[in-house]
Formats: structure tokens, sequence, C-alpha cells
């Protein structure tokens, strides 16, 4: 049976794109673009990163675009191509505690497999793990 979070479809990566028999799993991923994006619940426009492995993107919080600078460079430009690692854990969000993604650094020659996207392609390197930030 599916989960509620697998009933209500998104266009961005949430924390439950990350679960793997029902354990959140770490993937390496390779940065193919990064764009600014309308959101479509209130036409803001965000920063989205795109991943070789997903067919979805990931909106750039405050703390994932840091974490991005400080791993890959402060040019955005300078960012495709480069591998991170995204996981889930739990943070604050209007005074609740939900599941985040969040990023570090890749791990170096990972050989695991990741979990299958919704378009059946691999993410590379999946490891359980709990992080993620809701935007």
């Amino acid at each position: 049976m599916p989960r509620v979070s697998q009933m209500i479809p998104s266009n961005f990566l949430k924390a439950s794109d990350l679960l793997v028999d029902d354990e959140y799993t770490e993937v390496d991923v390779t940065i193919i673009s990064v764009v600014q994006q309308e959101m479509p619940n209130d036409g803001t426009q965000k920063w989205v990163v795109y991943f070789k492995e997903f067919d979805k993107a990931l909106v750039l919080n405050v703390t994932n675009t840091r974490k991005l600078g400080e791993l890959c460079g402060d040019l955005s430009d300078d960012w495709v191509g480069k591998r991170i690692r995204l996981y889930v854990a739990p943070v604050s969000f209007r005074g609740e505690e939900v599941s985040s993604i969040r990023i570090k650094q890749a791990r170096q020659n990972s050989a695991r497999s990741a979990p299958k996207t919704s378009a059946g392609n691999d993410a590379s390197a999946a490891t359980p793990n709990n992080d993620e930030i809701p935007f």
C-alpha cells in the first residue's frame, strides 16, 4: 500500500523520495542544472537544482544553498557536474519536527546503487539515514 506522501504528487524532491524499504537513504547525485523556477503553490521564483539521477528538482532553501556554496563554490555555474550527497534529517518547521532533504559531500568512488527514481533511473550510493528540510 502506498504512503500518504506517495499519494500526493510533487514536481519537486521531498524526503519520501529517499525512502527505500521504509528507511531513508543517502544518495549521491550529479548536478546537471541550477535554475530559477516558479513555484506552483504561490507563484514565487525559487532556485532549484536538477540532478542526473532524478526527474524531480530540489527546491533550494537557505541551508542547502549555503551548503552547496561551501561544497561546490560560490558561483552556481560551477556546480554543474559536481557530485553531492542527499540525505534526510529531522528539522523544526513552524513548530513541528519534519523530515527534510539536506546536502553533504558525496562519498568518493561510491559503488552502491541508489533507489530507482519514478522514471526508473538509478540514483547512486544508497545508505540508510534520517535528514531533510521543508519549504
